[in-house]
């Protein structure tokens, strides 16, 4: 899911479902996944990608600014 995009959620995911489908990654007897678990999985992917890129970056541009990462933990 891309939240900036210009195109809602709520397409992204009809576009990503159609796409598991045309793929045969979902087979027509399978069973599309629920709300709640389509939630789970971008929630899941979204804390993938901010600990393999943003925390990295953030971790970076600390060490530049000559921050301690320190200053954060209670």
């Amino acid at each position: 899911m891309d939240f900036q995009a210009d195109k809602p959620i709520y397409l992204q995911i009809a576009d990503g479902i159609c796409d598991r489908i045309l793929s045969g990654e979902l087979a027509s007897a399978d069973r599309i996944p629920s709300v709640r678990e389509y939630g789970e999985k971008i929630l899941e992917q979204q804390r993938r990608v901010f600990l393999e890129k943003e925390v990295p970056a953030i971790k970076a541009r600390m060490n530049l600014l000559g921050l301690d990462p320190a200053i954060f933990k209670d």
